[in-house]
């Protein structure tokens, strides 16, 4: 059949079609005769064909209609129309306003008195189309108007044979074949055919349809598929009964009669295809990564992936012009695997190749380290980190290396593009690492006055992460109020020894009120000589925030005996008032507050929501509200708390008794059996001594230690847990060093606080180690816990850097994450273990060290987290994004 000519329409008898030759159906296609033979159009039809078209090619039409290319055009355009009417397929609308035949709105681009050539033979050639086509399956034009979806498909199309067309609009799976290439291209013939030719679409030794049209319908517009994706489909439990292919279930769900959601299983079966794709040992962080980008498409075919990763490889290769030996080591490589995983990206995020050559090109050292820069730069900032990078290079081409520093820092693009482009060089990475993930960061002129604040930051600080959380709780504060507390970073330090604790502080409490908690601290820490109102208020705000930290006051050893022993409820029971001797007034209150946040230190509970949650010894919770008070003369109110609950909070924390309560030494006195329960650790029934239970201590020795240390009160159930631990020989030589005095002190205030046995077994132990004179005294954490764990029999004594770390190591950071804080001791003691953490173990433990550590030490440790960065950035690029 030939093309149609350009020759003037001449009033010619209209042949009728030739009828359609019975067909011999199979499985992959039909054989139909050619499209009708060509007539020329009545005037008529030509006007026809004109209204289909747009309202602006309807113009073009009328002023050029007399012209031989656009008669021409018109001629072709009627001959479809009338095929499309002899087979009774209807023209598909497009989804524009108006709405058109997408047949013809599809050439919106094109202009009729240049294009008419090309628009003509595009319609010669849907008519060679719709004339092969089997119109009893096909009823209208949207299987050829859905696959070209673009101009460029549109011209592969145009310039296809006549028979590789015939043969696909003649396959009696044209309908999923359109399904599967909507939106997506032209197919080729040749690859069809091989696809049908798999035998996993094959059912009982026969091609089974209903698979094809239910991979279609899950999979649409992806284009050809893999036979590892079909054969995963296939193999789905969905479709299986007994462990064999359904095709009574592939059926429903091809009619929608029975309740399976296309999307969700769609993106069910490309997660499992992308794990196989994906490296084996990157599968969490590439899941993670592609669950970014893809967050509103779905996952790409393997196939796809593949394609694009081949043509990355070929580019490097053309580039670096290596041999054709080395090309195996490339195709190992994971970084073309995150190319291509970013080349089939949605736009904004997209890494096309001409990208990737003006990147490569433009670094003259080792392409490999170049790669390794790329990778970084596309996870945190896509496709649009690479444009910066090589509009930054254009303004500044003798500072690549502080560009690429900059753009692998996981932080927002704009923020990097501006600071760049508006700061001195010198200043990039400081206003980066201060404000780093911040949602409003310093301009120019805001910068200029955070200055004399970020200088009083690095002489306070010697790490950037301590920086960067003090930078975020003053920057929301006035220029006034900023240098006011930066001034004062040592009153707020001292009462809250830990940038951890007081972020925590900033992120519960907000700004304002983290505000009046800093004042409250400085105000602490200047005098004790306060009037009533600033006295309370700063009492509150210091009570409010150090509950939230878990953090306790300095000077519980002042309180004196029976500070708190007379008790009253007033105001009709709602309040109680709280007197006692020899402390007056406003110290009272000073030290009951102390004594709070004293006992509450070793006890597990929680304040939220202005209410305090305490687990009690039988592990049911006690709720209290925050204690408000008021002072009196000789005491103070808790305006808040009846005399009930006041108890129920002595009771449940073993409040120190020697501060409100005289022991009687009445040894049948219902009180001192009751005290006597509690040091036994045993239920007291009807005022006689019951079975002993099973008890669990709530501290291991490494945690009593610093407790000592600080010359904290002990509560019953520490002393119970160490009674524990003495009964099965578990308490090392230097815990017992240090409770012998204590011991002795507490025995000449209250002999029945401490268990007979733990006094015995510390005095036998001493005296076993008396002759030990001359050796070191262990008094860190670290020997503690090593001497009650005992040596590890896999521990060796040279670590490489690269060994996990072992048990006892894993031990030692399970009891240290307990500690609310840090100290010396403890970074002394993992010193020798630097070389065994990880990067995620040493960036949890940096903001939990007390900031009056000395500075040189904290140095060291932030060295060694970068020195782990750096090096985990090396490993895989990846992870390091999701660390920060």
């Amino acid at each position: 059949m030939s093309k149609p000519s350009s020759s003037s329409v001449s009033a010619k008898k209209v042949t009728p079609a030739p009828q359609r030759q019975k067909q011999s159906r199979g499985t992959g296609s039909s054989c139909t005769s050619l499209p009708p033979k060509k007539r020329n159009p009545t005037d008529r039809d030509l006007d026809k064909a004109i209204t289909q078209f747009s309202q602006a090619h309807r113009q073009q039409l009328q002023a050029n209609k007399d012209q031989p290319p656009v008669k021409e055009l018109l001629r072709s355009a009627a001959r479809l129309l009338v095929t499309l009417e002899n087979r009774k397929i209807r023209l598909s609308l497009g989804r524009g306003t108006p709405r058109e035949p997408a047949l013809f709105s599809i050439l919106k681009n094109k202009v009729i008195t240049t294009d008419a050539v090309f628009i003509s033979t595009f319609f010669y050639k849907a008519n060679v189309f719709f004339s092969a086509v089997d119109q009893k399956k096909i009823c209208s034009t949207g299987c050829l108007s859905g696959m070209l979806s673009c101009d460029r498909i549109i011209k592969d199309f145009v310039n296809e044979k006549d028979e590789n067309i015939q043969a696909v609009a003649s396959s009696s799976h044209l309908e999923s074949i359109a399904r599967l290439y909507l939106h997506h291209g032209w197919p080729k013939s040749s690859e069809l055919t091989e696809m049908f030719g798999w035998d996993c679409w094959q059912f009982n030794g026969k091609f089974c349809p209903v698979l094809l049209q239910a991979y279609s319908k899950v999979f649409h517009s992806c284009g050809l598929p893999a036979k590892p994706d079909v054969e995963n489909f296939r193999n789905n439990d969905r479709w299986q009964i007994n462990g064999r292919l359904s095709p009574e279930i592939l059926q429903a769900f091809v009619a929608g009669t029975i309740n399976m959601y296309p999307n969700k299983l769609k993106a069910d079966l490309l997660k499992q295809s992308f794990k196989r794709w994906v490296p084996p040992d990157k599968q969490s962080a590439y899941l993670k990564l592609a669950n970014k980008l893809f967050a509103d498409s779905a996952l790409p075919l393997p196939a796809t992936l593949e394609n694009f990763q081949e043509v990355f490889r070929q580019q490097f290769n053309n580039l670096c012009k290596y041999p054709a030996a080395m090309d195996s080591d490339l195709e190992k490589y994971d970084g073309m695997k995150l190319f291509a995983l970013f080349r089939s990206a949605p736009p904004k995020c997209r890494l096309n190749v001409h990208k990737f050559q003006y990147f490569l090109t433009a670094h003259r050292e080792s392409k490999y380290q170049a790669l390794e820069s790329l990778q970084s730069i596309l996870v945190h900032h896509g496709g649009q980190g690479v444009v910066l990078w090589l509009q930054m290079l254009k303004k500044r081409p003798y500072s690549r290396k502080a560009i690429t520093e900059v753009l692998t820092m996981p932080v927002p693009t704009n923020q990097a593009g501006y600071v760049m482009n508006h700061l001195p060089q010198s200043q990039w990475l400081e206003h980066l690492e201060l404000f780093r993930n911040k949602r409003h960061w310093p301009n120019v002129q805001q910068w200029q006055k955070l200055a004399a604040v970020r200088q009083q930051l690095n002489n306070r600080f010697s790490w950037p992460l301590a920086r960067r959380m003090m930078l975020e709780i003053l920057w929301p504060l006035g220029e006034k109020d900023r240098c006011y507390y930066s001034d004062h970073l040592d009153e707020i330090i001292k009462t809250v020894p830990s940038m951890a604790q007081l972020h925590l502080i900033f992120r519960t409490l907000g700004a304002n009120n983290t505000k009046h908690f800093m004042d409250a601290s400085i105000k602490w820490q200047w005098s004790s000589n306060k009037t009533d109102e600033t006295f309370l208020v700063t009492l509150d705000k210091l009570l409010v925030g150090l509950l939230i930290a878990g953090h306790y006051l300095e000077g519980h050893e002042d309180i004196p005996a029976l500070c708190f022993a007379q008790r009253t409820a007033v105001n009709q029971g709602h309040s109680v008032k709280i007197e006692g001797c020899p402390a007056q007034g406003d110290e009272r209150l000073r030290h009951f507050v102390v004594a709070i946040l004293t006992e509450l230190r070793q006890t597990d509970y929680r304040f939220r929501n202005q209410q305090l949650t305490i687990i009690k010894a039988n592990n049911q919770p006690l709720v209290l509200p925050k204690p408000e008070f008021s002072l009196t003369l000789k005491g103070f109110v808790i305006i808040n708390w009846t005399l009930e609950q006041l108890d129920a909070f002595f009771n449940a924390t073993e409040f120190t008794r020697q501060w409100y309560q005289p022991l009687l030494c009445d040894l049948h006195s219902a009180d001192f059996n009751w005290y006597e329960q509690q040091l036994m650790g045993l239920p007291h029934v009807g005022g006689k001594t019951a079975t002993a239970r099973q008890f669990t201590p709530i501290l291991g020795p490494g945690m009593i230690l610093p407790l000592i240390r600080d010359n904290l009160p002990l509560k019953q159930k520490v002393w119970q847990s160490l009674q524990y631990f003495a009964d099965r020989q578990q308490l090392p030589v230097h815990l017992c060093r240090a409770l012998a005095p204590l011991i002795h002190n507490v025995r000449n205030t209250d002999a029945s606080i401490v268990p007979d046995g733990l006094e015995g077994y510390v005095t036998a132990t001493l005296r076993k180690t008396a002759s030990a004179e001359n050796d070191p005294e262990l008094t860190t954490l670290f020997e503690t816990i090593r001497e009650l764990i005992g040596p590890d029999p896999t521990e060796t004594v040279a670590c490489d850097d690269t060994q996990r770390p072992q048990p006892f190591l894993k031990s030692l950071l399970q009891q240290l994450d307990e500690k609310p804080v840090y100290e010396e001791s403890d970074l002394r003691m993992l010193e020798q273990y630097k070389s065994q953490l990880s990067y995620a173990e040493i960036l949890h433990i940096m903001p939990k060290i007390i900031l009056s550590v000395d500075k040189t030490r904290q140095f060291d440790w932030y060295c060694v987290l970068e020195e782990k960065r750096q090096k985990a950035l090396q490993e895989n690029p990846l992870q390091i994004a999701f660390w920060l």
